[in-house]
């Protein structure tokens, strides 16, 4: 199954989040953060596209070794048609 919407957060200039990369399941994949309740965001970019070319422009820029973006690549191949329905907001936003 896929999420049929995913939003992508990116914080520029962070002053008062706290990187909790070493706690994700994700590990250094993705930049996470946590902020506390009060911090204001201002919305700097939005850009909206499909899940598939997301995806594939993700793993082609990623720092994976050739034959772990062939594995992914294929997998994400394989769904092009149920992803392409699927839509990823990125927003770019800093703190207020």
């Amino acid at each position: 199954m896929v999420n049929r919407y995913s939003v992508i957060i990116e914080c520029e200039n962070n002053n008062f989040g706290v990187g909790v990369q070493h706690i994700s399941k994700h590990g250094n994949i993705e930049a996470e953060v946590l902020a506390p309740s009060t911090t204001k965001y201002v919305i700097t970019d939005k850009k909206v596209i499909n899940k598939y070319d997301y995806l594939v422009q993700s793993v082609l820029s990623s720092n994976y070794s050739k034959e772990e973006k062939d594995v992914f690549l294929k997998d994400i191949y394989k769904r092009k048609e149920l992803l392409e329905k699927c839509d990823v907001t990125y927003y770019k936003v800093k703190e207020a």
